[in-house]
Parts: C-alpha cells; structure tokens; sequence
C-alpha cells in the first residue's frame, strides 16, 4: 500500500541537545510523529557528535547529522561557515528524503540556502523566523515573503509582519515555545534556601546565555544602586549564566560595581556533575562534593531541567534584562516555577511579560546596529531600581501570590500541543509543490554577453542568459548586483566591503546555474527521467 503520509522535513538543531532550538524542535517533531499524519526527518545542526550518538535511542525519527562525519565531509564542511547551519547537506538530504515540506524556526542568516536551493519548487516551506527587534531589514522581508506559510515564535513579532509594508497573506499566527513539565513550584522556599545557600534571603535572578544583547552590565548596575540605597543584607542576585562566552566579562562587571560578593552562579562540577551556587570563584574551581573541577553551567555542560527548576525554586523574583530577544524562554521557566517576572518592554519580552502578567520595565533609550538597522533597547535603570525596592519590602505571602499569578498565566498561554497543532494547520493549509520525478529542468548558460550594456542592462541579462531564472529579474538580488557593478564592491560578512565587477557578477551567476544543473542532473539520474 502506498505510503500516503505527508513527508515533513525539519532543520533544526540537533533535537537531542539541550539549546532552546533543539528543545523547540523536539517537542515539535515528537508531536508531528506522533499524530500519524506524517513522515519526519530532521537535518541536525551541531550533531551528531560521538558523545551525543546515545541519545539518538530516544528519537523515532531518521535523523542527518550536519556534522561531518569523516575527514572528507570535514574538508567540504569547513568550506563555508554557512555550512554550519546545514547548506552543504541540505540538496543531499532533500534528494534522499523527498520532502513535501521544509520546516525551519532560526535566525533569517541561517536558512538562506533553502530559498535560493535548487530544490525550492519541490517543497513548501513553512518558516518561523526569530524576529527579535524592529525594523527588519528588506533582504529579510524578502525571504519571510518567499516562504509558503509564515509563523511567529510570539504575538510582537506576528504585528511587526502584519504592520509591515510587505503584506504576508501566508502569516497564519503565533507558535510559542512552552516549557518542560519539569518545571513546576516546589514546597518551602525558605527552607530550600537555607539547605542550598545556608541563609534566609531575597534571591533576584536571571537565567540568560552571556550573549553581547543580554544587559548584564544595566543588570549588575542596577543591583549595585539598589545594595547602596537600601544598606540591605539580606539581598541577592543569582545569575545562571556562563563564563567566558560571546559576550560579557563578568569578572570585570563584577569589579566595577563592587558586588562580588553579592552574586551567585551556577558551578557544575565536570567530574561528578554536582550542581551548586557560588559567588563568582574564577573559569574553575574546586567541587566542594569530590573535590574536581567544577565550572560555570553552559550550554556543553548544561544542568538537566529538572536541576534548574530547582535553581528558579530559589528566585524570589525574575528579570530578563535584555536589548532584544526573539522570544526569551527564561521569562516562562520562570513563572512555570511560580516565580514572578519582570522584563524589558521591548521585542518578544513585550508579549510575553503581558500574557504571564509581569511587570514590563521602561526602555530608557534606543540605539540603533550599525550592520541591520535594528534597535536595541536599554532598560530604564531607575524604573528597575524602584521596582526591586517595592518588591523586596513585600512579605513572603505577598511575593507568593505574584508567583501563583505567574504560573496560572504561563499555563493560560504556553502549551505545545497548541503550538504543534498551528505547524499542523500551517502544513495542512500550504498546497503542494512540484513532484520530485518531473521532468528535469536543465538550463544551458550563455556566457556570450553583448556589448555596450549598462549595469542594469548587463545584469537582466545576465539573469535571463546565464542564471536562466527568470523570477530573479526585478528582485533585490538584481538590485544588489546592479549595485555591486556600479561601484565594484560588495558588502560582505558583517558589512565590510569587498572588490567586485561584472565578471564576478558573471562567475556567480555561473556558479549559482551550474549547481542548478548539477542537481536536477542528480535528480534525474536517481529517478531515471
């Protein structure tokens, strides 16, 4: 009997880490699967590594690794750093699995290669890209246009593209990411802080990757006024993050402000994995339970859900300090621990602060990137200082019915049987593409241009001559090329000019063509059309 299931593959990193993609992904696939509706496959960005080969038991579906797998692969792998995110495989796996639809929720740098593929008009493409500032760039609206079904990971970012001025008529909604059910109140508070800190006290807390968009430095400054102004003791910040990484030196905040002493990380030992608090004790220090080595939790070396949950079972209060955010799932870890939550008005943190019934703190200023025009926003410091004065002369009582709030909220508005029934109508509602065993559809370049053409004359031409893809004629990637030959250069990664002229305008039209024709040559020899 025909296998009449809807072939479904996701891009995703690999589901079997612990990031908030592959958490994403997971409980996404899983429920896909589980419907019977469909056939999954994923193509795992960052797996699979030998040590992670174990957890490929708990996952029913067929999984590629983006990972190079031999010395060969790695030579190609190493080739592009796009190639991270899965260029180099992706013609390969869509040759193998022959899917229907293409499903991809990451950043927009990271999946321009499925639009452009050779292959983009045998799948539909369902995308939910990580909107997490204004305005968007227009090479980025384009991709969101080219996409068959559009989704956003919060309510923000679905107004940001129903306000734009490109009109998305495939923008179906929100598919919000919800949190594991292992995070969840735990009784005595207090009495959980004396076991695990050995005091009594108010515990502020953030659980953010030290990224550059986090503002640790606005968060440490605004703890250090709050210590000044109210003489308390008894007062606490708890940041689960990790040092050194991309973004912050903690050390150096942490001198600057003067409240060294006053701060908690989270230290994990690499040894006997014991997971306890410290002040900030160095990149290493000495696990107090076997006496290894034990270091900052991190993203290679994370602590399992249910040890995090016992890390927000501390908080009294949460905050999530940030510039920008694509959604921000700490905000909802938090509240579905019966923390309260504070965050930035801005980006995600605007939708999601609302529906969990927090408190969303002022933006002080914007300051616009210099590579995308984006804004960033600062949180108003002095809102943020008198926040936590009201909060910590709240009683216990008090601070646990904003917890109860918080928690009632999350489980109002998160839920991932919610979020995978709307990836389900997004498929079920987009219209098939072209059969994978038609006919092939070769093109021969002409490499012959005509004399005396301008720019905009000689790049249509070549489009139509020697890409031979007509709907790339009136798009930005003529304008650009028009551009680039005008005043030959080319911007490159992170903006930085580079030479160009018309034969390297003709060498990439060229090159992009000869890929065409190399898979569906492919494509035609595994079909024998």
């Amino acid at each position: 009997m025909e296998n009449t299931k809807k072939r479904v593959l996701c891009i995703s990193e690999f589901t079997g880490l612990s990031t908030g993609y592959a958490r994403y992904g997971f409980e996404l696939l899983s429920r896909l699967h589980a419907s019977g509706k469909y056939e999954v496959f994923e193509l795992a960005k960052y797996g699979v590594q030998p040590a992670d080969r174990d957890k490929l038991q708990n996952i029913p579906w067929k999984v590629c690794p983006v990972l190079p797998q031999n010395p060969e692969e790695e030579k190609v792998y190493n080739s592009s750093p796009t190639n991270q995110f899965g260029e180099w495989k992706f013609e390969s796996t869509c040759l193998d699995f022959l899917p229907d639809y293409v499903l991809e929720f990451s950043d927009p740098w990271m999946y321009n290669y499925q639009k452009e593929s050779p292959f983009r008009n045998f799948f539909s493409w369902v995308l939910m890209p990580t909107l997490d500032a204004c305005p968007q760039t227009s090479e980025w609206l384009e991709t969101y246009q080219s996409a068959d079904a559009l989704l956003t990971y919060n309510d923000w970012a679905y107004d940001v593209l129903r306000f734009s001025s490109n009109n998305f008529p495939q923008l179906l909604g929100s598919a919000p990411p919800a949190c594991p059910k292992e995070f969840v109140p735990l009784p005595d508070k207090q009495k959980r802080k004396q076991a695990i800190l050995g005091k009594d006290c108010i515990v502020i807390g953030t659980v953010m990757r030290n990224q550059p968009r986090k503002d640790f430095p606005g968060l440490f400054d605004a703890f250090a006024k709050l210590l000044a102004d109210t003489k308390r003791t008894d007062i606490y910040l708890y940041c689960h993050t990790n040092y050194p990484d991309m973004g912050w030196n903690i050390p150096d905040l942490l001198k600057r402000t003067g409240i060294a002493n006053r701060v908690l990380f989270t230290y994990q030992c690499k040894n006997c994995k014991f997971v306890f608090p410290s002040v900030y004790q160095d990149i290493a220090m000495a696990c107090p339970k076997c006496h290894g080595v034990a270091g900052t939790s991190s993203t290679r070396m994370p602590v399992s859900n249910s040890q995090l949950n016992e890390l927000y079972n501390l908080f009294d209060l949460y905050v999530q300090a940030s510039f920008l955010e694509g959604f921000g799932i700490g905000q909802c870890e938090a509240a579905a621990s019966g923390v309260p939550v504070i965050s930035t008005d801005y980006s995600a943190m605007s939708d999601v602060i609302r529906k969990l019934g927090g408190y969303p703190l002022p933006v002080s200023r914007y300051t616009k990137e210099n590579t995308s025009g984006r804004l960033f926003a600062g949180t108003d410091q002095d809102s943020l200082v008198e926040y936590l004065k009201m909060f910590i002369n709240l009683s216990s009582e008090q601070r646990e019915q904003l917890g109860e709030v918080a928690r009632y909220n999350y489980n109002k508005h998160y839920n991932y049987d919610t979020t995978a029934k709307m990836w389900m109508r997004a498929i079920d509602s987009t219209a098939p593409k072209l059969d994978w065993k038609s006919p092939p559809r070769l093109f021969q370049p002409n490499t012959n241009v005509p004399q005396g053409l301008n720019n905009k004359d000689y790049v249509r031409w070549l489009i139509l001559n020697v890409l031979g893809l007509p709907n790339r004629a009136y798009s930005l990637f003529e304008a650009k090329m028009v551009r680039d030959c005008a005043f030959n250069c080319t911007l490159g990664h992170g903006g930085a000019p580079q030479p160009f002229d018309r034969n390297m305008a003709l060498q990439s039209c060229l090159g992009i063509r000869n890929k065409w024709n190399y898979w569906e040559n492919q494509r035609k020899l595994k079909f024998n059309l």
